[in-house]
């Protein structure tokens, strides 16, 4: 275990080390109180405005918040500004490899994977079998970039739409590996698919999320709760469980000097 800890750190030292890096990049912590936070990587230019540095990082190697592990208590409670524009276009891929080389250049970060065995969740048909309705053949459209929707045309929703919130989901014929990778964001732990269910769905449900205010005596009037809603709306049930989960684990960190 340890060797292959050693061998991913390796060779996750080098992947840094010879991306691309940024022409330019300009860090500033944020002093501040500023409300809202934007990620965004678009064309040659990451602009990165009162995030994180934990949003950083997940962002640069792809992962969840539950996948980084480590750290000290300041890169979650400092915020950063952050400039940074390559030479020509790139892809999302390769901006966060540059992303990954500028926090190693910036803050001295240094990271390696682990695969952990962690708390998760299991999703399953509940008893009484699926509720969730099936999409139908025809139904929903396939995204195709290169032919946008011409003016008049009748807007069907796009195949594999699968946008979930903190108190609702929309989604348009997705199967249930796919179902399972969108309750990840609300549950913030991995979430593995044992349905047995072939097929696609349509999903449009709305739940009272935990932290929502509580109602006449103490009871949220907003509706049930998301376990509740997937049990008797779709049929699903989700069982707290164990298993492997792939992590990014905090070697160093050291707070950057300001440009």
């Amino acid at each position: 275990m340890r060797i292959a800890a050693a061998v991913a750190a390796i060779v996750m030292a080098s992947v840094a080390a010879s991306a691309q890096t940024f022409d330019v990049a300009l860090v500033k912590r944020e002093v501040e109180v500023v409300s809202g936070m934007t990620f965004a990587a678009r064309g040659s230019t990451l602009t990165v405005v009162n995030n994180e540095l934990t949003n950083v990082i997940d962002n640069a190697y792809g992962i969840r918040r539950y996948q980084l592990i480590g750290g000290p208590d300041w890169i979650e409670s400092d915020r950063y500004n952050i400039q940074a524009k390559a030479a020509g276009d790139a892809t999302r891929d390769e901006m966060m490899l540059m992303t990954q080389s500028l926090l190693a250049e910036r803050f001295k970060l240094k990271v390696h994977r682990e695969r952990r065995e962690m708390p998760i969740y299991v999703l399953t048909v509940a008893k009484g079998g699926i509720k969730a309705p099936r999409s139908v053949d025809g139904a929903c459209a396939v995204f195709d970039p290169r032919n946008p929707l011409r003016p008049g045309v009748p807007r069907r929703p796009f195949c594999g739409n699968n946008l979930i919130r903190a108190a609702s989901w929309n989604a348009t014929a997705i199967d249930m590996k796919s179902a399972a990778a969108a309750l990840v964001g609300v549950l913030g732990r991995n979430v593995v698919d044992r349905t047995g269910v072939d097929g696609t769905f349509d999903i449009q449900v709305e739940w009272t999320p935990d932290q929502a205010p509580a109602g006449v005596d103490g009871v949220s009037t907003a509706g049930p709760p998301l376990f509740t809603v997937l049990e008797d709306q779709l049929g699903l049930k989700l069982e707290s469980s164990r298993g492997p989960v792939d992590v990014i684990v905090i070697d160093h960190v050291e707070r950057p000097t300001d440009d």
